[in-house]
């Protein structure tokens, strides 16, 4: 259990690490069309998967 528990916060850090990259894109973008709704949309992802990754770690002991 603790091997999946590690590998889902493996992936999760991954995943936090390419919504932080999508976010910098999206940077160069600001003021066009859609800019705001792609930036809350990011956002928003990114908080849920930090809520999960603190959840995933804290039952693995490590939070």
């Amino acid at each position: 259990m603790t091997r999946r528990i590690n590998e889902l916060s493996e992936r999760t850090d991954d995943r936090l690490a390419e919504l932080r990259n999508i976010r910098e894109l999206l940077a160069d973008y600001e003021g066009a069309e859609g800019y705001d709704l792609l930036l809350k949309s990011a956002d928003r992802m990114y908080t849920k998967l930090s809520e999960l990754s603190e959840e995933i770690k804290s039952g693995n002991g490590d939070a």
